[in-house]
């Protein structure tokens, strides 16, 4: 199954990426880089800046135990982060979901690291300015918000609920269907989906 995934792009000081290098090669500090994780902090102090290049560290997801589950009622159990943050390395940043293409692409996904101080998932993203539609190259520039959204691909997603299995969306049960996604029943069960 494939899925597209959109969550809250801003933290609590209205961020979702910080920008590390800028083209020219200097470095912008922050005072949420203590926050880092010392893997990414070291990656990011060995990063050669490349021209036409915006370098920035994103929030790619939470872990539900921690951040419950995404705007699309996608569930991310810490564990499976851990063990398979590494495959972001595999993708490529696209816009708007045109996803199957390399080619279409807009840069590359440098480094991937699971923080467990805010147990997340952080990456090093290198953005092509080239590529890029003009009015992003200036929030990038501008350090302003930039919307994300991700995909993943799961062989199943699992309902909160009931434990349903469900490898497309034909074959969701009706606490998704009907109750719909995120929906809090009064005994404090939330709707949402496991991605195994």
């Amino acid at each position: 199954m494939d899925k597209l995934l959109d969550y809250a792009s801003e933290d609590s000081i209205r961020k979702s990426l910080y920008p590390i290098r800028a083209a020219g090669g200097s470095l912008i500090k922050h005072a949420a880089a203590s926050e880092w994780p010392p893997e990414v902090l070291e990656f990011i102090s060995k990063l050669t800046p490349k021209d036409g290049m915006h370098y920035s560290l994103c929030n790619a997801l939470g872990a539900g135990e921690y951040w419950s589950s995404n705007v699309n009622g996608d569930y991310f159990e810490r564990d499976e982060l851990i063990r398979n943050h590494g495959t972001f390395l595999n993708g490529t940043p696209f816009m708007h979901h045109i996803n199957k293409d390399p080619a279409k692409g807009y840069g590359e996904i440098l480094f991937s690291a699971y923080n467990p101080r805010m147990n997340r998932v952080e990456l090093v993203v290198g953005h092509d300015i080239s590529k890029l539609p003009k009015d992003i190259v200036s929030k990038l520039e501008k350090d302003e918000l930039v919307n994300l959204s991700m995909g993943c691909r799961v062989p199943y997603d699992v309902c909160s609920i009931c434990g349903n299995k469900a490898p497309s969306p034909k074959d969701y049960c009706e606490h998704v269907t009907k109750t719909g996604l995120n929906y809090i029943y009064p005994d404090g069960r939330k709707v949402y989906l496991l991605n195994p």
